[in-house]
């Protein structure tokens, strides 16, 4: 029977599961949000690449974020607390970033 190996601690743990899935989301939202027209329909794809890379950025953000307060605040890996901790990091972010580029 073979032993697992020695499992990962510290308050980085888990981080690339974690970063591989909120920036493929918040990639997806970018895009989804960005789908009102654009003026210029010359920029359309540098447009939806630019919105990709935004929304990946901000969902490794928010990962990290995510897996510092998971590995420190729920342990035991509570569903309900990682939802809410979910959310609160996702507003937290959304409001900082609207609040440093003036379009609240």
């Amino acid at each position: 029977m073979e032993t697992a190996g020695p499992q990962k601690q510290g308050m980085l743990r888990d981080w690339g599961y974690y970063s591989l899935w909120w920036a493929v989301v918040f990639a997806i939202v970018a895009i989804a949000n960005g789908l009102q027209p654009l003026n210029a329909l010359n920029h359309f794809w540098s447009a939806k690449l630019e919105q990709l890379v935004w929304g990946a950025w901000f969902g490794l953000v928010c990962a990290f974020l995510f897996t510092i307060v998971q590995n420190g605040l729920n342990k035991s890996r509570s569903k309900v607390k990682s939802w809410i901790f979910a959310l609160v990091i996702w507003v937290a972010m959304k409001l900082g970033l609207t609040l440093v580029l003036g379009t609240l």
